[in-house]
Order: C-alpha cells, then structure tokens, then sequence
C-alpha cells in the first residue's frame, strides 16, 4: 500500500462531524450500502443531484445507526419516504448545499483508501 496511512484514517474515521449546527456521521459500509441502495448521486455518478435523491442522502448520513438499522435491501421506498418526513422538520434548504459538499468530502476519504486493483491484478489504495 503506498499509503497506510490514509487507509488508517479511513478506518478510525468513527467520529462525527458537526456541519452548521447538522451531525454528520462517518461512512461507514452500511452506510455506504445504504446510499448506494437509495441511488445517491453521490456513489452512482450516473444519476442526477435532485432533491429526491439528496434527501434520502443526508438522511442516511445524518441520522444514527439506530435510526437506520431498520432499512434493509426490501426497504428502500420506506427509506425515502421517512428521509422526506424527516427533511421537512430537520432541514433548511439554504443549508444543504454545504451539507452535500461535507459528505462529498466524507465519501472522496473512503475511496481514496478503498482498495482499486492495477494492471497487475494485485490491489492498491485508491486514489
């Protein structure tokens, strides 16, 4: 690995992160699972940022686990629907963008020391 020391800090990266006033929790694989069973643009760069698929994003990443323990792969609509109730009472619009580039910055540190496999077939830090 050219650089452990990246994959270390992905690793520990356990704590949360406060953005304006908003809790942002690490990205953890059930998280990152999560954004990717929602379509998140954030993980599947062939989707559009809206709205609809934003919400659902920050819900993920600003709620705790126990909040979201109950979501599994069957639950994704149930997912949706509870991020946009959740949107309208913990959400200000003004504040999202800054919000999105947070957890942009959140996911860029995870693939960065994510495993990629090069020419040789062996794996290294991403990058």
């Amino acid at each position: 690995m050219a650089n452990p020391k990246i994959a270390i800090e992905a690793i520990l990266a356990d704590r949360e992160k406060t953005v304006k006033d908003y809790r942002l929790y690490p990205i953890t694989l059930g998280r990152y699972a999560l954004l990717e069973a929602v379509g998140s643009p954030m993980v599947d760069t062939s989707k559009k940022f809206t709205m609809l698929n934003v919400i659902p994003t920050l819900f993920v990443c600003m709620n705790d686990i126990q909040a979201l323990k109950k979501y599994g792969a069957g639950d994704v609509e149930a997912l949706k629907a509870d991020a946009m109730a959740w949107s309208e009472e913990n959400l200000r619009t003004d504040d999202v963008p800054e919000l999105v580039d947070a957890v942009l910055k959140e996911l860029l540190g995870v693939n960065k020391a994510a495993p990629v496999p090069s020419d040789d077939g062996s794996k290294k830090a991403g990058g």
